[in-house]
C-alpha cells in the first residue's frame, strides 16, 4: 500500500451540438501511516472536447479554491514559523537575562 497516490479520473461523455465533452477529475489518496484511514481529495482537472472535423482538444480547469486552500496553508505555516522563531528568541534572551541574575 502506497502512503500517495494521485489518478486522473474520466467521466461519462455529454453530448450536445454535435460536440462530446469528456469530463476529468484528479483524485489525490493520501494514507494515514498506521491507522486504516485515508485523505481523498478531488477535484476538476480538465474537459475534453470532441469535434466533427477536428482535432480532439483539452480545456483545463483552474480550481480557484484549492488555489485559496494551498495560500491559507503556506500563511498559516509561515506564521507558525515566524511564532516559533520569536517565541525562541525570547527564551533565550530570558534565559540569559535570568543567568546574569543569578551570579
Amino acid at each position: 500500500m502506497r502512503f500517495y497516490e494521485s489518478e486522473l479520473i474520466t467521466g461519462k461523455p455529454v453530448s450536445a451540438s454535435g460536440r462530446t465533452i469528456i469530463p476529468q477529475a484528479k483524485r489525490t489518496i493520501i494514507r494515514m501511516p498506521g491507522r486504516n484511514r485515508a485523505l481523498v481529495i478531488g477535484r476538476p482537472a480538465a474537459v475534453l472536447v470532441e469535434e466533427p472535423g477536428r482535432e480532439e482538444y483539452l480545456v483545463p480547469i483552474r480550481d480557484e479554491t484549492d488555489r485559496a486552500r494551498r495560500t491559507v496553508f503556506i500563511q498559516l505555516a509561515l506564521t507558525l514559523l515566524a511564532g516559533g522563531l520569536l517565541g525562541r528568541k525570547r527564551r533565550v534572551r530570558r534565559d540569559r537575562a535570568a543567568q546574569g541574575a543569578i551570579r
